[in-house]
């Protein structure tokens, strides 16, 4: 089986090389050195902003990323319990296949700027996500204590009195991992204009002042690292009943809107009008000139994405293990980890393209360092938990010829389960510009053609479905299934 593993992780590297003369990675900025420059200098001295901005963004995006992640959690456990059911679980697949800011911009037309849209974009593709891993732990749980319940207990009373007690560690472990991307998205939201820490940083970052976007930053990481302090388990239903009251505005449904985007906006007037010849058209020029050329810059992006996240994975991951960089290293090696994985990929893909313009690139380079910090994190734990015999080599070594072979299953499973993850994000990418799916969708968005909207939700969708599918297979194939930890950051 390592003979596979090895074979298929040169197949890879291969398939990289013969892909990399199809991606867009040139460097269009007219002089990237002196931008490079600027946003060093403007790092290396943060300016404060006043106060109550900073404290208010800070509030904000603490608020929609923990309502959000706690209102998801309850639907995604009930759906994981009837995870059996197909319907289910094609729900499941459509609602995160569709990333948060897609969701933002959707609601954003029907809801406007209010509190919903912010709750709504993170809470309904969360959900799915939810079901989807609780499943999974729920399915990974032995069934030891089961078998020795007295004859005739039910499925239920087995469910809730032996196999969700088992696996709650490993749920409430996957609420706080899942919680830390909700803080992520939530300041990603600020991008659309939801007043987290996000708006603020667009706003530094898009008028050059860089000693203000680093401040804003630095709390972003600084909530992410810290949250779990003042959200403990204990805590939830008190969080999840104040919250709602802490984001300022409506929080009614405008039924008019939705409606009308529900029965008119969204379907092209020739399907309405039962013109089945100029639907033909409609869909053809749809096809043609937006879904097949954004299905094939997304795939194409997420590949050499997964591809980069794996190769800097293997650089960067021994600098975090004990045994190879020491304690001092280890602590320098997770706090750079921490860097990387709280900063969303969204944020780095606007930083890197105010610095190389508007190509593949900055995307690639974005998605690869924030998933190669979560997998290096994960991996690192690991190795430090295995046994070691007392006369096991250090340093390098130990990385080359005890961690690296040991752990290799797990990396690659890592990756697969990533790989998900960095398509919804090569998709939403595309509203930087890139010509992914995520640049249609919001080209229309602007243009107030809706009803191209579907279809390329859909493709969306598919496409998720997919990559989802091979990733099974392929785990199931390198006998990867059981792999991975039950945090995944994803």
């Amino acid at each position: 089986m390592r003979a596979s593993r090895s074979r298929f992780s040169l197949l890879a590297l291969l398939a990289a090389g013969l892909l990399l003369p199809f991606a867009d990675l040139a460097i269009v900025s007219s002089d990237p050195g002196s931008e490079f420059a600027r946003i060093a200098a403007g790092f290396a001295t943060p300016a404060l902003p006043e106060w109550p901005v900073l404290l208010s963004a800070l509030g904000y995006t603490f608020a929609f990323g923990l309502l959000g992640t706690l209102v998801a959690a309850p639907f995604g456990l009930l759906m994981a319990l009837v995870w059996r059911s197909r319907a289910v679980r094609t729900v499941a697949a459509s609602i995160r296949a569709i990333h948060e800011l897609f969701w933002a911009l959707i609601f954003l037309h029907v809801f406007g700027l209010t509190p919903l849209t912010g709750l709504l974009a993170i809470a309904i593709p969360y959900s799915g996500i939810f079901g989807k891993v609780f499943a999974e732990i729920l399915d990974e749980q032995p069934d030891d204590a089961v078998r020795h319940l007295p004859p005739g207990t039910s499925a239920v009373s087995a469910l809730l009195f032996v196999r969700l007690p088992q696996a709650w560690p490993q749920l409430r472990s996957y609420f706080f991992a899942r919680t830390e991307c909700g803080m992520r998205s939530s300041a990603v939201l600020g991008f659309v204009g939801l007043p987290t820490l996000g708006y603020h940083l667009e706003s530094a970052l898009s008028y050059g002042a860089y000693s203000d976007a680093v401040v804003f930053l630095m709390a972003l990481i600084l909530l992410i690292g810290a949250f779990r302090l003042v959200v403990p388990p204990r805590s939830w239903l008190v969080w999840l009943l104040v919250l709602p009251w802490m984001i300022p505005g409506e929080w009614g449904v405008q039924t008019t809107t939705l409606v009308r985007l529900i029965t008119e906006d969204l379907w092209p007037s020739a399907l309405l009008t039962g013109d089945w010849a100029d639907l033909w058209v409609w869909f053809e020029a749809l096809m043609v000139e937006a879904l097949l050329p954004g299905l094939w810059q997304t795939i194409l992006l997420s590949v050499l994405a997964l591809l980069a996240t794996a190769v800097l994975t293997l650089l960067i991951w021994p600098i975090a293990i004990r045994m190879v960089a020491g304690r001092t290293g280890q602590a320098g090696g997770h706090a750079a980890f921490l860097v990387f994985r709280a900063t969303p990929e969204y944020l780095l893909a606007y930083l890197f393209l105010l610095l190389w313009g508007p190509s593949m690139l900055p995307a690639i380079v974005a998605l690869m360092l924030h998933n190669a910090g979560i997998i290096a994190f994960l991996l690192a734990r690991t190795a430090d938990r295995l046994p070691r015999r007392l006369d096991a080599p250090r340093g390098l070594r130990d990385y080359l010829w005890n961690s690296l072979p040991r752990l290799y299953g797990p990396f690659l499973a890592y990756l697969f389960y990533r790989w998900e993850i960095i398509l919804r994000e090569s998709s939403v990418v595309g509203i930087l510009g890139i010509a992914t799916l995520g640049f249609y969708v919001d080209s229309a968005l602007a243009e107030l053609r809706l009803d191209k909207l579907l279809p390329l939700l859909i493709g969306t969708v598919l496409l998720n479905v997919a990559v989802d599918i091979a990733s099974r297979r392929l785990r199931h194939y390198l006998q990867l299934d059981g792999k991975r930890g039950t945090v995944s950051f994803s």
